[in-house]
């Protein structure tokens, strides 16, 4: 079989609107073969818009989307959701109640014959572990259960690009992390395509190659997992991922003057500007600036605080062996792994 990096999805400049109210601004999106994007975002942000735009649920108002070489949509037509040949999987997307599990998957399957559809259906609920299910009905699976085979009925015409909304956010916490994990690990073992929208950021780190960060209709900013983590292009992007300290730097001629003293940072700029670091690289040290603990929060394996250095709040991370700091409590504190961890935002 011969390996292209041709893109999959090409999303150029796309916006929509409602009337006259603007939900998405000049989008860009690139997918290859093989690859999950996540695109997070919170309620509001556009991010379900524009993977319902991608299916061929809504028509752009400007732009053009690309599926596969062929362009399926722009200002003038739209290509119907059913000639796209895209695996779709919604949040309101459920089984067919009438249908057993074998028959739900072979649903989108018609252009086969029986016996190919048949064993077609089977092969893909056999990469679930559902196989032995094929003739029971939807309400006698577990809510785990009928998310896989919801995945599979997506799966199973093999389609080049399977879109997903929010697909593991009915499930309750203690499934959703196992149930994550077998459906990743069976798309990408079929090396499909994959966009799936979120707005949980564990999830969207821990399962996509490429983050799209979107807020107020927008992309903020897209990457790695690690770049978009530790190299917020903006507070509001780095915010998306998680908590952020954000204090004020100076230039100076041999480096940075932050309230951590003289340090060596990515990002030339003169005179004032932000620097971002995540509460992690906050770390105990006895050559560290005095602080005080103002709170605290556990959390499990992780414990939460809330320093004060003056005016200034920092926020720290205690994990499971770490000594466990009492609100009112002196420390002292430095940036640690300061390397690619810390970033210099655009001038005050």
């Amino acid at each position: 079989m011969k390996v292209t990096t041709d893109p999959v999805l090409s999303v150029e400049g796309l916006s929509f609107a409602y009337g006259a109210r603007a939900i998405l601004s000049d989008i860009d999106l690139t997918v290859v073969p093989g690859e999950l994007v996540a695109i997070l975002g919170p309620s509001g942000s556009g991010k379900s818009t524009l993977l319902r735009l991608i299916a061929g649920l809504e028509r752009p108002a400007g732009g053009r989307i690309t599926i596969g070489g062929t362009i399926v949509a722009d200002a003038r037509s739209s290509l119907p959701a059913e000639r796209r040949g895209l695996g779709l999987i919604f949040q309101e997307d459920a089984l067919f109640p009438h249908l057993t599990i074998l028959d739900n998957v072979a649903f989108g399957l018609q252009r086969l014959g029986r016996s190919e559809r048949r064993a077609r259906a089977l092969e893909t609920l056999d990469r679930f572990g559902l196989a032995d299910r094929a003739d029971d009905w939807p309400h006698r699976l577990s809510g785990g259960e009928q998310q896989r085979v919801a995945v599979a009925r997506a799966l199973a015409p093999r389609p080049p690009l399977i879109l997903m909304d929010e697909p593991f956010s009915r499930l309750d916490s203690a499934l959703r992390q196992h149930i994550r994990e077998d459906v990743v690990a069976v798309l990408r073992d079929t090396g499909v395509a994959v966009v799936v929208v979120t707005h949980d950021a564990e999830e969207a780190m821990s399962t996509a190659d490429q983050l799209v960060l979107m807020a107020d209709g927008r992309v903020l900013q897209t990457g790695t997992p690690e770049a978009c983590y530790h190299r917020p292009v903006s507070v509001q992007a780095g915010r998306l991922l998680g908590p952020l300290n954000v204090v004020s730097v100076e230039s100076g001629p041999d480096g940075v003057v932050t309230p951590f003293g003289l340090m060596v940072v990515e990002g030339a700029f003169a005179g004032s500007a932000e620097m971002v670091f995540r509460p992690e690289t906050v770390v105990p040290s006895a050559e560290g600036i005095e602080a005080r603990v103002v709170s605290r929060i556990f959390a499990g394996p992780v414990t939460r605080y809330i320093l004060s250095v003056g005016d200034l709040r920092l926020e720290t991370k205690g994990f499971g062996t770490d000594p466990v700091l009492v609100e009112g409590q002196a420390v002292r504190v430095t940036l640690a792994r300061l390397e690619n961890r810390a970033t210099i935002l655009s001038g005050l």
